[in-house]
């Protein structure tokens, strides 16, 4: 898009990140197009216009894979203001197999012989609104409260037997225009391979950020070799939830999070059979080698 000086904004559909990012220039917004069916002369715009995708990231089958590149770039141009995914929903019907199984119909699930086959089939949830996993994709890319995890100091080997302290700082951002974060609380939990070993508490930590700020918290939990023996990984999570009720979630809905792999291993221990120094048939004791590192 780009070119149109009557136009207040700029509405391109489907571009590229890096195209998106190009239109952030007089030059290219103004620029004359000769594409068969989008032809028009070079504008004369004197000030960079906003610019919002009337389409991008269509939600058909596997993908929004490169939604963050998107925002990435929206986040950084204050003259890009986001766009309209395609779409919503799935626009399917409920149909049933000869065998009484349940599923949702599309173009040709009817017996018509003139359909566009699964082109309305690519929104973000289901026709009964269950999410896709791209919507899942949505909700963290655009969630409205920013989360970064930084580990003090490098990362740690640990023998089998030893323990030790983990610090992480936590910095939070209010990525809203205009509301506090008032009324949402912050948590955190440690898992190993999957399974939880420490946790902040249930009550989340109130939150009172006004829009646009940040604050940094601290997180500290102790880890011993024996908990990440076999190859095990940890795992912080961080969580914003409604400490209340409001009109659009329930308490306790999740807001945002963010997760990061604890900087933390153990020195693998291999132990190498050796055989008995006994006499000829004899049973000597067993003698075994540990080899670290």
């Amino acid at each position: 898009g780009g070119g149109a000086s009557c136009t207040d904004i700029i509405c391109p559909m489907y571009p590229s990140p890096e195209e998106l990012l190009a239109l952030t220039s007089l030059a290219q917004q103004n620029k004359k197009n000769t594409q068969l069916g989008r032809r028009w002369p070079a504008g004369y715009a004197q000030e960079v216009r906003p610019v919002l995708m009337c389409e991008y990231a269509h939600a058909m089958n596997n993908s929004l894979g490169n939604f963050d590149a998107y925002w990435d770039v929206i986040r950084a141009n204050k003259h890009l203001q986001g766009g309209f995914i395609w779409d919503w929903v799935d626009q399917g019907l409920k149909g049933k197999t000869d065998k009484g199984v349940e599923f949702w119909g599309y173009g040709g699930d009817f017996g018509e012989a003139v359909h566009d086959g699964t082109w309305l089939i690519n929104g973000l949830v289901w026709p009964d609104r269950t999410f896709h996993p791209t919507a899942y994709q949505v909700k963290k890319t655009q969630q409205p409260v920013h989360v970064v995890i930084a580990w003090h100091g490098p990362a740690k080997t640990l023998s089998s037997s030893s323990k030790t302290q983990i610090k992480a700082a936590v910095t939070i951002r209010n990525r809203y225009g205009f509301r506090s974060l008032e009324g949402m609380g912050w948590r955190w939990k440690l898992e190993v391979d999957g399974e939880l070993k420490e946790e902040s508490g249930k009550e989340a930590m109130p939150i009172k950020l006004p829009p646009g700020k940040e604050l940094c918290c601290g997180v500290e939990f102790s880890l011993a070799g024996k908990d990440l023996a076999g190859g095990k990984e940890a795992m912080l999570t961080i969580q914003v939830v409604l400490i209340k009720t409001e009109t659009w979630a329930s308490a306790g809905h999740e807001v945002a999070w963010e997760q990061s792999v604890v900087p933390l291993e153990v020195d693998p221990v291999v132990e190498v059979p050796a055989s008995s120094t006994g006499g000829s048939g004899g049973e000597g004791p067993e003698l075994r080698v540990s080899v670290r590192g």
